[in-house]
């Protein structure tokens, strides 16, 4: 959403705005899909903020291991994964 957006362009004023924007849209993917019943997590606001602290210190793949994929069991992982590059953002 706009509002999670702009608090995280607050919170980290150096990020590119897009690459926020793309971050948010992963997150309303995984939080649709939770509603839905097709994964068992859902992305918080907090996890995304975890995420864009660790990035400059462990890069984006790490990162996003950490904080994400790392949690998910091997359907939710597969499940993910796909929404993450569906919505533009690197996962090798």
């Amino acid at each position: 959403s706009e509002i999670e957006i702009a608090m995280l362009m607050r919170r980290f004023p150096f990020e590119k705005r897009s690459e926020v924007v793309t971050l948010c849209k992963v997150a309303k993917e995984i939080r649709e899909a939770f509603k839905q019943g097709s994964l068992s997590i859902t992305l918080s606001t907090r996890k995304l903020v975890d995420y864009l602290e660790l990035r400059p210190k462990m890069g984006h793949l790490e990162s996003l291991r950490a904080v994400l994929i790392n949690w998910l069991d091997e359907d939710d992982k597969e499940l993910v994964l796909g929404l993450i590059e569906r919505c533009g953002m690197q996962t090798k």
